[in-house]
């Protein structure tokens, strides 16, 4: 468990400026806010749509539910909302409860706060924009989660015209 603050979207925000802020606030992931509550986006998720020609977050299907935190919430797991990381075991508890791996803390101006489920799912958030391989067909990280230079994960599904195996770069 751990808890972060990821930048806050709205649904109507164009998938390039998301990208942007994304790269300027140093996080993989952001909140989106839409009619039916609130979800993550992966900057991998983003980097497809983009590809796919897609130009809103509304545009994008998916994405992870992120549970709002109900007062009922804190008091049934003793969640603290102020120092989230004193009941990290709580939160666990309560994410796995009820099959969720985020829950949000506070969403005000720009900046989502959310508690994750585990440190590696904030550790996937807290990478920089997002990654790609060199290989074909093209794909995108943070998960599994990368770093610049290293084996593709992915392959052998992927490959390289000029057989070397494909490495993992930041997205453009």
């Amino acid at each position: 468990m751990d808890s972060l603050d990821v930048p806050l979207c709205s649904s109507h925000e164009s998938i390039v400026n998301a990208l942007e802020d994304l790269r300027a606030r140093n996080r993989s992931g952001i909140v989106v806010q839409g009619k039916a509550g609130y979800s993550l986006l992966h900057a991998g998720d983003l980097l497809y749509a983009r590809d796919k020609g897609l130009t809103t977050l509304a545009d994008i299907s998916g994405g992870e539910p992120v549970i709002g935190l109900q007062k009922h919430h804190a008091k049934e797991f003793s969640l603290s909302v102020e120092f989230p990381a004193s009941t990290s075991t709580e939160y666990e508890t309560f994410l796995r409860s009820i099959n969720h791996r985020y829950t949000l803390l506070s969403a005000t101006g720009q900046s989502a706060t959310i508690v994750t489920a585990s440190e590696s799912d904030a550790g996937a958030l807290r990478l920089t924009g997002g990654y790609q391989c060199d290989g074909t067909p093209t794909h995108y990280f943070p998960r599994p989660r990368v770093s610049d230079g290293e084996v593709c994960p992915k392959w052998p599904e992927c490959s390289r015209p000029d057989a070397k195996k494909p490495t993992v770069h930041p997205a453009p």
